[in-house]
């Protein structure tokens, strides 16, 4: 599933866009094999907007992070990488876990949970839904509770659901982790309760958010609830940003003696999503301030827009010992670049190659990556691909290819 942006959303006029030929079409000679294989095109974008210098914030957080959503692009961070307690942080990772496990089909969003005594424990711990022991609850309730109340009696019930015990789901837990590239988080427990071991930092926080965001877009829309009501309490959702901000969504807060104040949180204006993690918030005043003024701060100092469109052509690269010669490059999805509002350097975007493009290819096969940069400074990668398919090609075109292939690395030694 995708939460990406909408394909027109930002997108650059043809004004805004200059572009250099990718190759000449014909025959190219041996020698210039490796140069075309590695440097395919150079496209140009000039963005507009006023200039904006102003540095971020001050922030109390010992540990923060700012990132673009879809991108991925780092605002601002401090300290970002540096593995601390998440508190109830922590159930956005239960959440990520639970979600997949709806889209693998081993639970349902209608499925009734049986409440352990664990469960049920955990609730008298902190954040709770108030849910019996003993009684059955829906999984989509026990979600909304888990991610609005911040119930850890919720959290461990949905646990032990999905993986039969508290333990073996930390597991999967580390392994999304693992798949994620969060290299800094354990997990120990689905609650965010405090552990010896348990640990996240700013910058996999980000990372985690980014990928729910995008890989769980109608899960994610129930952080933004503003209440959930169970057994006749009705909670409000603690995230701060959710009361001063309509442009915010989620995602979530926690707090425990050993972790201090933490919040990740999210908001959208337009085509440009941003993600906010603070760890160790001396109090909560100061997080929702910290929070509010580094969302304010990225959305005023950048622009997002659209680079390229999805299939948009990029070029020609030279096809060897296939029916065609050349074969037409194009992006594989949309292009998104992040840019300091107002700065007069281009855009400049490159196509690279590993290796030379050998028949047969099919249609939509990946080649290359697009590399967009801004002053030298890369900003964002894309996949590039080829826009058709190129078939064999005879037993003498394979052999002349061959040769022209071998002389060229020759020449290159």
């Amino acid at each position: 599933m995708s939460a990406f942006l909408p394909a027109d959303s930002g997108s650059l006029t043809e004004r805004e866009r200059t572009s250099s030929c990718v190759t000449e079409r014909g025959q190219d000679s041996p020698s210039r094999l490796a140069t075309i294989a590695l440097a395919l095109a150079l496209w140009c974008i000039t963005p507009s907007g006023a200039t904006a210098a102003t540095p971020p914030p001050r922030v109390s957080a010992p540990s923060w992070i700012l990132v673009e959503q879809r991108t991925g692009t780092v605002l601002a961070e401090y300290d970002a990488d540096r593995p601390r307690s998440p508190a109830s942080v922590t159930k956005i990772m239960t959440a990520m876990v639970v979600f997949d496990a709806i889209d693998a089909g081993e639970l349902a969003l209608d499925e009734p949970v049986k409440v352990s005594a664990r469960a049920y424990r955990a609730g008298k711990s902190g954040t709770r839904t108030f849910v019996k022991q003993g009684s059955t609850v829906r999984v989509e309730d026990l979600v909304r509770g888990m991610i609005i109340q911040s119930g850890n009696d919720s959290a461990v019930a949905l646990a032990e659901r999905v993986a039969g015990s508290e333990p073996a789901f930390a597991n999967r837990m580390n392994q999304t982790s693992r798949r994620l590239g969060m290299v800094n988080s354990f997990w120990t427990n689905a609650s965010g309760l405090d552990s010896l071991s348990q640990r996240t930092s700013a910058r996999d926080l980000a990372t985690l958010s980014r990928h729910l965001i995008a890989e769980h877009p109608g899960g994610y829309k129930v952080f933004g609830g503003r209440a959930f009501e169970w057994a006749g309490v009705n909670q409000r959702n603690r995230n701060p940003l959710l009361k001063v901000d309509p442009s915010a969504d989620g995602i979530k807060t926690g707090w425990t003696v050993k972790s201090g104040y933490c919040m990740v949180g999210s908001a959208r204006r337009g085509a440009m999503r941003l993600i906010v993690v603070l760890l160790g918030e001396p109090h909560h005043q100061e997080r929702a301030r910290d929070a509010q003024a580094l969302i304010e701060w990225g959305f005023s100092q950048f622009d997002f827009k659209r680079a390229y469109a999805a299939g948009q052509e990029l070029g020609i690269a030279r096809v060897w010992k296939g029916t065609e010669t050349e074969v037409p490059l194009a992006t594989k999805d949309e292009v998104w670049a992040l840019t300091p509002r107002g700065d007069p350097n281009p855009l400049t975007g490159m196509v690279q190659l590993a290796r030379p493009l050998l028949a047969p290819l099919a249609a939509q096969t990946e080649v290359g990556t697009l590399r967009v940069m801004m002053a030298a400074q890369p900003l964002v990668e894309a996949p590039v691909v080829v826009s058709r398919a190129v078939e064999l090609g005879s037993p003498f075109q394979r052999i002349v290819d061959g040769i022209s292939i071998g002389a060229a690395a020759h020449q290159g030694d």
